[in-house]
């Protein structure tokens, strides 16, 4: 995670809240101050002004400290909704 907080930081781009799927592993996902929705396919997460949805299969959570959240499974989609969406 060091490298591509790195590059992002050389970018411009506010790294507390990035996120990156790893395909038929899970999701790593930085800033998340609250847990809205937590289901086997469906997780909801507030992350700064974004309401960040993963949909998929067999979610359950890897670990969840400081803000940083790991969710194993398999990630079908990512949807990002609030101020920072770009």
């Amino acid at each position: 995670m060091e490298l591509i907080r790195h590059i992002l930081n050389e970018m411009g781009a506010d790294t507390v809240y990035a996120f990156t799927v790893v395909p038929g592993f899970g999701a790593y996902l930085g800033g998340v101050s609250a847990v809205a929705e937590f289901t086997p396919s469906r997780v909801v997460l507030r992350a700064g002004k974004n309401i960040i949805t993963l949909t998929g299969e067999k979610f359950s959570v890897g670990s969840f400290s400081g803000g940083d959240m790991f969710v194993s499974g398999k990630v079908a989609g990512v949807q990002i909704d609030g101020e920072g969406n770009v």
